[in-house]
């Protein structure tokens, strides 16, 4: 009884390990605001390397947009924080 627990969490340990270097080597980023009536988000796609911004208000999506370079997800990601802020 004692043996399979510990197997259990033996096996338990070791997918959250590799999760969390599934995670490292995918380099999986995220931003999100949200605000009262709508978020924004940007996220970097793999394996592209594409950057998803996303816009919405209330629970609609308003707009999306894959850019290539951080800067220009980037700036996307402001603008879409200020459509958001003021849905």
């Amino acid at each position: 009884m004692k043996l399979s627990i510990a197997l259990c969490v033996l096996t338990y340990m070791m997918y959250l390990l590799l999760l969390y270097i599934y995670n490292l080597l995918m380099r999986i980023t995220m931003k999100m605001k949200c605000y009262r009536n709508g978020h924004a988000s940007m996220e970097r796609l793999f394996p592209s390397g594409l950057y998803l911004v996303r816009c919405y208000k209330g629970t609609e999506l308003h707009d999306k947009i894959r850019c290539d370079t951080y800067r220009a997800a980037l700036d996307y990601y402001r603008a879409f924080c200020a459509i958001a802020k003021a849905a």
